[in-house]
C-alpha cells in the first residue's frame, strides 16, 4: 500500500478506484502488520497530512508541542526529545485506532451481502481491465490467462491450496496446467466451465456466455445443462435460453486473434464492430443515419483507429469524425 494513499484515506479523499485498492489491501493478512510498519518510521509525514478539523486529538498534540515550547530552546535537549518521543507513539496510536475503525465500517459495508456475516469467506484477488488495455496472469499453479479489454477476473488469494477457481466477467483466454486432483473451475455468467489441462476462450458479457474450446476437454456446466466439449467446439447461453446450453463450431484464428494484438471480422454487423472498436481503442463512438445491419468480414493487425475507420468507410460508404475519445458516424 502506498503511503500517499493512506493519507488520503485520512483526510477522507479516497476515490472510488481508490476505495477498492484499500478494500483488497484490507483482506490480505500481512496488512496491519504492514500500517505499524509505516505508522512506526513516518509518522512525521501522517502528521502533516492531518487536517486539524477532523481529528479530535489534535488538540492534546498540540498541547504537547505547547509544553515543549513554554521550556524554551535553552530548556534540556532530552527533555525535548523524551516529550517528542511520547508525542510520536501517542499520535501513532491513535491514527492507528482511527484507520482500523475505518477499515471494519468501510469492510462492512462495502462487502457483498452474501458474505458480510460470515467468518469462512475467502479473501479474494481481482486484476481488471479498461478499455484498450489487455492483462497477461500467471497463476501460482503456472496456468496462465490473458485478459482481455474491459474484463475482470477474480480468484481466492489461496488458489491451488485446496481447489482452482476463477470467476470472470469479460473474456479471457486461457491456458491451463494440468493437475487432475484439482480441475481448474472458471465461472462466468450462467455457466461453470471444469478442465483438467486445456485451453479454451471464455467471453462472457450481457448475459451472453460463450465457451470456445482449442485444445483438450472441458465440461461446462448450467442450471440446467451439462455436456463435454471437444475442441473446435463452442458452448454459448443466453439469458432467454432458461439454462439450455447450444454447441456449436468456431474458427480458432479468429477467435482468439486478439490476443496477437489482431481485430477479425468474420461477417459481423457494422454495429458488432463498432462495439468491438469502442472496447478495443476505449473510444465512445455516436451512430447517426447509417444501416447498422451491414455486414463485413476482414482482419485488422495492429492498426490505429483512423486507419481501421478509413478502410471501412471507403466499403461502407459513411464518414466519420474522430474527437478524442468520441467518434461520430455519419452518412
Amino acid at each position: 500500500m502506498e503511503k500517499k494513499t493512506l493519507y488520503k484515506l485520512i483526510n477522507n479523499q479516497l476515490s472510488e478506484e481508490e476505495k477498492k485498492e484499500v478494500h483488497y489491501w484490507l483482506s490480505r493478512p500481512d496488512s496491519q502488520r504492514e500500517l505499524k510498519r509505516i505508522l512506526k518510521n513516518d509518522w512525521d509525514q501522517f502528521g502533516l497530512e492531518i487536517n486539524k478539523k477532523d481529528k479530535p486529538f489534535l488538540p492534546v498534540l498540540l498541547k504537547i508541542h505547547d509544553k515543549i515550547n513554554q521550556r524554551g530552546e535553552s530548556k534540556s535537549h532530552n527533555f525535548i526529545r523524551r516529550i517528542w518521543q511520547e508525542y510520536r507513539k501517542f499520535a501513532a496510536i491513535i491514527v492507528f485506532i482511527l484507520f482500523a475503525g475505518y477499515a471494519i465500517l468501510y469492510m462492512v459495508n462495502n462487502q457483498p451481502a452474501s458474505i458480510q456475516n460470515t467468518s469462512t469467506a475467502r479473501p479474494l484477488m481481482t486484476r481488471s481491465t479498461g478499455p484498450g488495455e489487455k492483462l497477461t496472469l500467471i497463476l501460482p499453479d503456472k496456468s496462465k490467462i490473458i485478459l482481455n479489454s474491459i474484463s475482470e477476473i477474480s480468484l481466492p488469494q489461496d488458489f491451488g491450496k485446496n481447489d482452482r477457481k476463477v470467476t470472470l466477467d469479460g473474456e479471457a483466454y486461457f491456458e491451463i496446467a494440468p493437475n487432475k486432483s484439482k480441475p481448474f473451475k472458471v465461472s462466468s455468467g450462467k455457466i461453470e466451465t471444469t478442465a483438467l489441462g486445456t485451453s479454451f476462450n471464455i467471453i462472457s458479457r450481457h448475459d451472453h456466455t460463450q465457451v470456445a474450446l482449442i485444445e483438450g476437454k472441458v465440461s461446462v456446466e448450467s442450471s440446467n445443462d451439462k455436456i463435454i466439449l471437444n475442441p473446435g467446439q463452442d458452448a454459448t447461453l443466453d439469458s432467454r435460453d432458461n439454462g439450455s446450453i447450444k454447441i456449436g463450431s468456431f474458427d480458432p484464428y479468429s477467435l482468439t486473434a486478439w490476443k496477437e494484438g489482431k481485430i477479425t471480422i468474420d461477417n459481423k454487423s457494422l454495429n458488432d464492430i463498432f462495439s468491438t472498436l469502442e472496447r478495443w481503442y476505449g473510444v465512445e463512438i455516436s451512430i447517426l443515419n447509417i444501416d447498422t445491419s451491414q455486414r463485413i468480414s476482414g482482419t485488422f493487425a495492429n492498426e490505429n483507429l483512423e486507419s481501421i475507420l478509413s478502410g471501412l468507410s471507403f466499403s461502407m460508404d459513411f464518414k466519420f469524425e474522430i474527437n478524442d475519445k468520441n467518434v461520430t458516424i455519419k452518412k
